[in-house]
């Protein structure tokens, strides 16, 4: 029996030989293969940031008052708030002070050192204290800077003025705890407490 294929037969034959063809391919073969508009991008790698911190600029204080050199014994130094000069050292007043005090003052490490100053107070207010406003300590040729010692000096039992109005001068004492090594060519300095000592102080050669 011959079959005469039409020309619609033919083309549904063909068409249905085609799909059988393409079902028997593997899979893999279907993938789309991606076109260059639709690869997948890495994302940018992204450096780490890193913070460099600013130097700290510190602020220099000029000095303001206080000698530009040391001066010699008995001349004056200008503070804030006082005119200051040392009149007297007693290398080693050990003993005195320790009998004004009637033995209640410490042996010392060393020796004790007697300072006599006078002070003019210059500032502000109606009065000033020296014994609240003005700091001292001491500075050898060698080794460290010594700070005034705690120990009463004879004035205070002999109950000197430590109050000055303004324009007025007081005289004073303070001690320092010093071998004789130390005192020798030291600077003594003072300053006014609650100023940068550092960069406001008179100093004393001996």
């Amino acid at each position: 029996m011959i079959v005469r294929l039409t020309p619609r037969r033919s083309l549904a034959i063909v068409a249905l030989g085609l799909l059988v063809a393409g079902c028997g391919k593997p899979a893999s073969e279907f993938n789309p293969t991606p076109s260059a508009s639709s690869s997948v991008t890495s994302p940018a790698t992204t450096s780490p940031l890193t913070v460099t911190a600013k130097p700290t600029v510190r602020a220099t204080n000029t000095p303001t008052h206080g000698s530009t050199a040391p001066v010699r014994l008995g001349s004056t130094v200008k503070i804030p708030d006082w005119t200051v000069r040392l009149t007297a050292v007693q290398a080693n007043a050990t003993h005195a002070i320790i009998s004004a005090s009637g033995g209640f003052v410490t042996t010392p490490t060393h020796q004790y050192a007697l300072f006599s100053y006078e002070a003019t107070y210059t500032g502000p207010h109606k009065s000033g204290d020296v014994l609240q406003d003005l700091t001292w300590q001491l500075t050898p040729q060698h080794g460290a800077v010594v700070p005034a010692a705690g120990t009463s000096p004879p004035a205070v039992y002999a109950q000197w003025p430590t109050t000055a109005r303004r324009g007025a001068t007081v005289r004073f004492q303070v001690v320092f705890d010093v071998s004789a090594r130390q005192l020798a060519g030291a600077v003594v300095s003072v300053g006014r407490i609650g100023s940068d000592f550092a960069s406001v102080h008179g100093d004393f050669q001996l």
